[in-house]
């Protein structure tokens, strides 16, 4: 028995356990169990300028080293971080990059494991 693929649209989201629950149509309504979303936030770079001047940057990512050459570095945990600083203008920025989680009622893609419990994982947003 394989896997099944499915879409249907979340009824609810967990943020602290990255999990979501899904009603599937074709299943007669039926809301699956909590599906745990997969790590998928996207690489997001920061090059900020004040009046001609650039900032000093830092981005450090949960990521395979992406080797960009602007100085960044990669770990292996979330989330993404992104600082920036010009002193002599006493400015600051601070971006934080976290890991997408869908919203109530967003069309997503499931994968669901053929164990009969409802378990599965949600591996994306589909746009329609």
């Amino acid at each position: 028995m394989g896997h099944d693929i499915r879409v249907g649209k979340v009824s609810s989201v967990d943020p602290n356990s990255r999990t979501a629950r899904v009603i599937f149509s074709d299943k007669a309504d039926m809301v699956s169990g909590e599906l745990k979303v997969l790590s998928n936030s996207p690489l997001i770079t920061a090059d900020i300028t004040t009046g001609g001047e650039a900032w000093t940057v830092n981005e450090s990512y949960s990521s395979t080293d992406r080797e960009l050459g602007r100085g960044e570095s990669y770990r292996k945990a979330s989330s993404d971080n992104i600082s920036a600083e010009l002193s002599a203008k006493r400015h600051k920025a601070n971006i934080a990059v976290y890991g997408w989680l869908p919203y109530v009622g967003q069309t997503v893609l499931c994968i669901m494991l053929p164990n009969g419990e409802g378990d599965g994982y949600i591996i994306g947003g589909v746009c329609i």
